[in-house]
């Protein structure tokens, strides 16, 4: 039980932008000076991590909120449209940089997918945000193997098996239904395969 609330955790949406533009990094054959790779991870991590962190604690205050974990679809509008506005912010500052379309790609993307859930939400219809964090992560690491005419199958499975365990765990603990997870997942991958071919 305490495994999978850590996997749950671990993999969590605001957690998995800045894992995944570290892997970024680690990957691509792009030469970047450590000055830069620490100002985007710095701008990412506070943007997609510590200033939603402090939206939620806001929003909980203010009685927006009524759980941490378990939020009604109306209680999850206005965090996913703080969410959205900060991938959109960060994909539009990325992309114009030549060097960091791949990422200003990947915000975009991000932005969108969670337009569509909160345009879903309008039809009460519960889609998992893990998920499209986790579906985004694999079209992210599809388009780069395409692009780059190189391999990055490591990263593609790795992140589809930390989705079917992040899946599991979250059906395990009732936090998500089987119908959820696959809205979620789906809607991330395609989103982030949509905004790659804008490269």
């Amino acid at each position: 039980m305490r495994l999978l609330r850590f996997i749950a955790v671990l993999l969590h949406p605001i957690v998995i932008p800045t894992l995944v533009t570290l892997c970024y990094f680690l990957v691509v054959p792009i030469y970047f000076v450590s000055e830069q790779k620490l100002a985007i991870i710095t701008l990412i991590f506070l943007t997609t991590y510590l200033i939603p962190v402090l939206f939620v604690f806001l929003f909980k205050r203010l009685g927006v909120l009524t759980n941490y974990d378990q939020t009604s679809l109306n209680e999850r509008k206005l965090p996913v449209l703080v969410m959205l506005v900060l991938f959109f912010m960060i994909g539009k500052t990325l992309f114009v940089i030549p060097n960091f379309r791949d990422l200003g790609a990947l915000y975009y993307s991000s932005a969108a997918a969670l337009a569509f859930v909160y345009f879903l939400s309008f039809f009460r219809i519960k889609v998992s945000l893990r998920l499209v964090a986790m579906g985004i992560a694999v079209g992210f690491f599809l388009h780069l193997n395409s692009y780059y005419s190189r391999s990055f199958l490591i990263l593609i499975v790795l992140s589809i098996l930390l989705s079917g365990f992040l899946s599991s765990a979250l059906l395990y603990l009732k936090a998500e239904n089987e119908k959820e997870i696959y809205f979620g997942f789906f809607i991330g991958i395609f989103a982030s395969l949509l905004f790659s071919n804008f490269l």
